[in-house]
């Protein structure tokens, strides 16, 4: 989770899966969606995605112990990734998507 998936709610907070409500990582209605999903939270939640247990106290609130509710898509959404050619990686990479 993390790279693949946000949620927004209804009041614009961005959320970084389904049960991260709790962990609003920026709002679109006070900035941009690109400034959420580069900031500090962002990837601290990430890091902690990638390295931690979901046991971790920073999952508590999120209660993902037993399984992520967006699983199918993330496998989904990796597999396609993963045929992606170098050069359509770069031109997502390199593409401007502006601040709003």
């Amino acid at each position: 989770m993390g790279w693949h998936f946000a949620r927004i709610t209804a009041s614009g907070d961005v959320a970084p899966c389904c049960r991260g409500v709790d962990y609003p990582m920026g709002n679109i209605h006070q900035s941009s969606f690109k400034s959420a999903w580069h900031s500090n939270s962002y990837n601290e939640f990430r890091n902690l995605a990638l390295h931690e247990k979901k046991s971790h106290p920073y999952f508590k609130k999120m209660n993902c112990y037993q399984m992520c509710d967006n699983l199918m898509h993330n496998r989904q959404i990796q597999e396609r990734l993963n045929s992606l050619s170098e050069e359509e990686i770069n031109q997502l990479k390199n593409h401007d998507y502006g601040d709003n």
